[in-house]
This record gives C-alpha cells, sequence and structure tokens, in this order.
C-alpha cells in the first residue's frame, strides 16, 4: 500500500478542521493508502508576534510565515521514500526536485490567484473574500509561493469544477496536472433520512450559513418578503449567523443560530427547498447535501453553483441581487412539481457524487496513473 503523507493544520477538535472536509477526506483515504500524519506548526510566542508586526494578514490561510516554518519542520522530521504520495493543502512541505522524490498533490477550493486579482481588481468585496486587513503585497508574496509549488507539484486537486478551469484558462496551468476531484458531504453518517410531507401552502425554505451577508442572507429576506405575499404561511429557516438577522416586518423567520451538522441534516428533511446565493462560495459542500437529501437547490450562477443546480431540473439559479428574481426563483423550486421530482429522482446520483469514498478514489486513480506514468514505484 502507498505511503501517504497527510499534511495539514489541525483545528481543535480534529474533527472541525475546514468543517469537517479534512477529517472525512483523511478517513476516506485512510482505505487507500498507508497514512501518515504530519501537522503543520502553529508559530508561537516570539516568532509570532515578529510576524503580526511584519504583515497585516487577514485572512489565515494566506499566512505564508506559518508555511516557511512548516517547511523546515518537515524536512527535518520526514524523509520521503520514493513512491511516497504528500497530500496537502497549501504549499507545506514545499516539493524537492528529482525524480524519484515523493509526488505532491494539493487539494484547493480557491487559489491565491483569485484572491490577488480580486484584490487588486476589486471585482470583489474583500469582507466576502475574508481580506479585510490584507496588504495586496503580503498576498503577492504568497501568490509566488504558490505560483512556485504549483511548478513542482505533481498535481492541483480541485472541489470544484470552476476552480479547475480558472486554474487552467486564467492562470495558464496545464491541463494534465489539474484535476478535478469534487467533494463530499460532512453530514453524519447517521444522520435522520428522509423528508416531510410538502404542503404548497405552508412551503419551507432553508438557509444555511454563517458569513450571512456574503451568502446572500439578506437577499434571501427581501425575497422572501414577496413570498410571504404571494404565500402568507411560507417559512424560512436561518441556520448559522451567530446573531439574530431578522428585522421588523421579517415575519415566517425562524432564526436557529449556529447549527452542528445533525441539525443541518433534520432542518434539510424539513425543508422543501434551499436557498443561498451566495456572492462567492468557493465551493458550497451544502448544496452538495442538499441534493444528496432531495431538496430543490437555489444559488448564484457563480463559481462552483452552476455545477450544482441545474436550471429547471434540480433548482434555479439567480443572475443578480434582485428581489424579485429571487423570489420567483424560490416560488419555483416549491411549486413546480418537475423541479421537486428532478431534485428527489437525483438524490441518490448525488449521493454516490458527492460522498468522500467517491473522492478518495478519484484521487487514488490520478495518484496510480501517475505513478505508472512516471514508473514510480512505492517501496
Amino acid at each position: 500500500m502507498t505511503r501517504m503523507i497527510y499534511s495539514t493544520r489541525w483545528a481543535k477538535p480534529r474533527e472541525s478542521t475546514w468543517s469537517g472536509t479534512t477529517w472525512h477526506l483523511r478517513q476516506a483515504l485512510a482505505k487507500r493508502f498507508e497514512i501518515e500524519d504530519f501537522e503543520i506548526p502553529e508559530l508561537h510566542g516570539p516568532a509570532l508576534f515578529a510576524h503580526r508586526v511584519a504583515t497585516h494578514m487577514g485572512h489565515r490561510d494566506l499566512d505564508l510565515a506559518t508555511i516557511r516554518n512548516g517547511n523546515r519542520e518537515f524536512r527535518r522530521s520526514v524523509r520521503t521514500r520514493p513512491g511516497d504520495v504528500v497530500l496537502q493543502f497549501d504549499e507545506c512541505p514545499m516539493p524537492e526536485g528529482g525524480r524519484w522524490g515523493a509526488l505532491h498533490y494539493v487539494y484547493q477550493d480557491n487559489c491565491v490567484e483569485y484572491l490577488y486579482r480580486a484584490l487588486e481588481e476589486g471585482i470583489q468585496d474583500v469582507e466576502w473574500l475574508g481580506l479585510r486587513g490584507t496588504r495586496l503585497v503580503d498576498v503577492r508574496r504568497r501568490l509566488e509561493s504558490q505560483r512556485e509549488f504549483y511548478g513542482r507539484c505533481a498535481g492541483i486537486l480541485t472541489m470544484g469544477r470552476w476552480l479547475a478551469d480558472y486554474l487552467v484558462d486564467e492562470c495558464g496551468l496545464p491541463r494534465e496536472k489539474v484535476h478535478h476531484v469534487g467533494g463530499g458531504s460532512n453530514l453524519p453518517p447517521n444522520a435522520r433520512e428522509g423528508r416531510h410531507v410538502f404542503d404548497p401552502n405552508v412551503p419551507v425554505f432553508l438557509f444555511v450559513g454563517r458569513a450571512f451577508e456574503r451568502k446572500g442572507g439578506p437577499e434571501v429576506l427581501d425575497a422572501f418578503r414577496l413570498v410571504r405575499g404571494e404565500i402568507p404561511d411560507a417559512r424560512l429557516l436561518v441556520a448559522g449567523p451567530a446573531s439574530d438577522p431578522r428585522r421588523p416586518g421579517d415575519d415566517g423567520v425562524d432564526w436557529l443560530g449556529d447549527c452542528p451538522g445533525e441539525r443541518v441534516a433534520e432542518l434539510l428533511s424539513e425543508a422543501d427547498a434551499f436557498v443561498m446565493p451566495s456572492h462567492f462560495e468557493a465551493y458550497g459542500i451544502v448544496f452538495a447535501e442538499a441534493l444528496s437529501r432531495g431538496v430543490p437547490c437555489i444559488g448564484r450562477d457563480v463559481c462552483e453553483m452552476p455545477h450544482f443546480i441545474r436550471d429547471g431540473a434540480n433548482g434555479a439559479l439567480v443572475q443578480t441581487d434582485d428581489s424579485w428574481g429571487l423570489s420567483r426563483a424560490m416560488l419555483r423550486c416549491v411549486l413546480d412539481s418537475s423541479i421537486r421530482v428532478g431534485a428527489e429522482s437525483g438524490s441518490g446520483a448525488a449521493r454516490r457524487e458527492y460522498s468522500w469514498d467517491a473522492v478518495a478514489d478519484r484521487i487514488a486513480e490520478i495518484v496510480s496513473n501517475d505513478q505508472r506514468l512516471l514508473g514510480v514505484i512505492a517501496e
């Protein structure tokens, strides 16, 4: 069995890292590789203080000093062998040269190039991208590091199709080096299944997301008011925001606060449509989770959302912030029986597509193909 060195920065508890993604992917890969963990050490003491003085990084994932420190620790403590695979989430560790070194793969939902261009050109709100307080010069340094990594690594594994296309079409990376492998549902395996009985007089809409503004929460509240004008007993469940986003006149809205995965699964079983027209969403695993439960989805026609949602088949896509247009999409998804049937009938395929075992199978196949192509045999 091929050894895979799994390099990441774990949160506490580990299961919560990247909303469960890092943990669930590791569990699936452990069935196909011999996993050896490498935890990137965090900066502490004087090193952390000096880093904060020298930079103004508002985005934790852009922290280059921690990556460089992790590279030093990796070289000191890990000895790779021919045929080893390193699966990582940033440039730690940086691949060494040589034909017979370990094969490095990075798994990502976004890239620094996109963030840099967005910040430089002002094409996205810095709040939506988590870039408040971040200097362009610091993002540029991190961009140079990522470009170097991309040149040295064996492959870039993307969650979304949009990112795979962006890396090839906008960043100029060779298509054979970029692989879309997708993402999986992070709902608990024993989460509640089944759906409630649909009542057209009391349709239930669900919004999930802590970043309320970025994920289009205010627009959903405006649109829901218009929905209530036509269906007075409609309900909107809002899960995620730490503070209550309701305003005077937001009748029919249930604010639920932050919810664990078990509760999100319950809410999906109660919902007739999931609505989250995010201004920016690097991937959006919650769409995969909703579709896996047969819930029609409403999203924005950007990033990965048009790859999840087939307008008129399993949901609806909106192009603008127009509350009237969003309200029409919401009504269409609960009143058009063909959309509801399409989402329900596609739930089985969605569960297979958006599972971590499927993602791990795709990664294992890519690694095997690269090993054969390079003539690398694991020791």
